[in-house]
């Protein structure tokens, strides 16, 4: 199964080696001269996962032979190995058990690795590790006293968007909640993890890193190290923008939409027509059922179901409907999302909707994981009068029911209803950040 997803993760590379098309994208041809005058020496991130070792596993061996470069491998595996702060989550964090679950994917490897830029988890740096463990209660006790911590810095480097999206996935919780231990407990990773990288990135100066997401402390610690450091940094992440160079400008694997309407632009009158067709073609597809790449994730298509909507159609219905996001999903993926989580940003919506007596329905994301429905729970209780609509209801036929506007945080039902004639409200930097589809 994982070398079926592989070998379709490379037929967009055809009649070429996977690797040298990748390179290209990667603008290493371009700057041979420049890897000849510096430190020969890449790093990748070891993610242990089939596909990224694949793919992982063809860029060192062809970067290393062509370029005659040594590659390290980061192994950022810390909070993510494990869920909440109980003994025997700890125990899974724990460098032990790290170094007997990872050495198997070291081993992998082969020889294509020369060494181990460092290990997220691991008792190399006791006296380090104990400073951290005091500077991180210190940092938790002055967040308590904030607001917000969405934009806080420690060393120079961004982190509370980092911390904030950790707490949700890993706590696991729908909401953020700074008070809580495990918040020093991610806290003190971030710290372990800064100097780490700081030293690595600072000593060994690679020409690049290449990793998968930038997302939680795991991935995005070294990513934004080595940002900070002057070194160049590639993701994975995001399969429509390949191989992805991130920057101290845009730091996550989130494409950076805020050209599209100047490139679209810039295009001839023919361009411009034959793509707006293709999309147009696309779109209705994807409104038919049909899964396609930008929504590859779901597991169901949000518009699979086209049993009638005439209950709502009877009542009148002309409202808004705020379309859920997966509340352990990471909200800040996107840049300048204006809410720490997507708890506040809903529950804001719904007070804000009250106040102003609109109509409006609530509908949970149809791909969102089974501890979702704890947090809508928790909603329910919480505002008991608030309508709710199943999340295998068919966006179309609400836009056919009556549906005025819709609001999400940056999902892709924003282009859909644009799609349909109806406007959006976001709350973060989205796909359509550039046009004027979305206020």
């Amino acid at each position: 199964m994982g070398l079926n997803k592989l070998l379709r993760l490379f037929r967009r590379f055809p009649k070429a080696e996977a690797a040298i098309k990748i390179m290209k994208c990667l603008h290493l041809n371009e700057r041979r001269k420049e890897y000849k005058l510096t430190n020969r020496r890449v790093v990748f991130q070891c993610v242990p996962d089939t596909i990224y070792y694949g793919l992982m596993a063809v860029l060192i061996a062809d970067i290393t032979k062509r370029w005659n470069l040594k590659a390290d491998l980061l192994i950022v595996r810390s909070i993510n190995a494990a869920f909440g702060l109980s003994f025997f989550s700890e125990l899974r964090r724990s460098s032990i058990l790290c170094h007997v679950y990872m050495w198997q994917w070291l081993r992998l490897y082969g020889a294509l690795w020369d060494r181990v830029a460092y290990w997220s988890s691991c008792w190399t740096h006791p006296l380090s590790d104990c400073l951290s463990l005091f500077r991180s209660y210190k940092t938790w006790k002055q967040w308590q006293g904030k607001e917000s911590v969405l934009h806080e810095i420690i060393e120079g480097v961004r982190v509370g968007d980092l911390v904030i999206d950790s707490y949700l996935r890993f706590k696991p919780s729908p909401k953020f909640d700074v008070n809580d231990k495990f918040v020093w407990r991610i806290l003190w990773q971030v710290y372990r993890d800064l100097f780490r990288s700081t030293k690595y990135f600072r000593e060994a100066k690679p020409l690049a890193y290449f990793t998968s997401y930038s997302t939680y402390i795991d991935h995005g610690i070294a990513v934004r190290v080595a940002l900070k450091e002057g070194v160049r940094v590639y993701s994975f992440g995001n399969f429509t923008k390949f191989g992805m160079e991130l920057t101290n400008k845009h730091m996550t694997h989130a494409p950076n939409c805020e050209g599209y309407k100047k490139i679209f632009e810039s295009l001839s009158m023919a361009d411009q027509n034959k793509y707006l067709i293709e999309a147009d073609v696309r779109l209705g597809q994807r409104l038919n059922g049909v899964i396609d790449a930008a929504t590859a994730y779901m597991r169901r298509s949000a518009y699979s179901n086209n049993e009638s909507l005439s209950d709502l159609i009877d009542q009148g219905f002309d409202g808004v409907v705020v379309f859920l996001h997966d509340f352990y999903d990471s909200p800040h993926v996107w840049e300048d999302m204006i809410f720490d989580d997507f708890w506040e940003w809903v529950t804001l919506t719904i007070e804000r909707l009250d106040e102003l007596k609109v109509s409006y329905y609530v509908k949970p994301h149809p791909n969102q994981i089974k501890l979702s429905d704890h947090a809508i729970d928790m909603i329910r209780h919480k505002y008991p009068h608030v309508r709710w609509l199943s999340d295998e209801v068919n966006n179309k036929k609400l836009v056919e029911a009556g549906l005025r506007v819709g609001v999400t945080v940056f999902g892709s039902v924003a282009h859909e209803l644009a799609y349909l004639g109806v406007p959006s409200i976001c709350a973060a930097k989205h796909a359509h950040s550039a046009f004027d589809i979305c206020k």
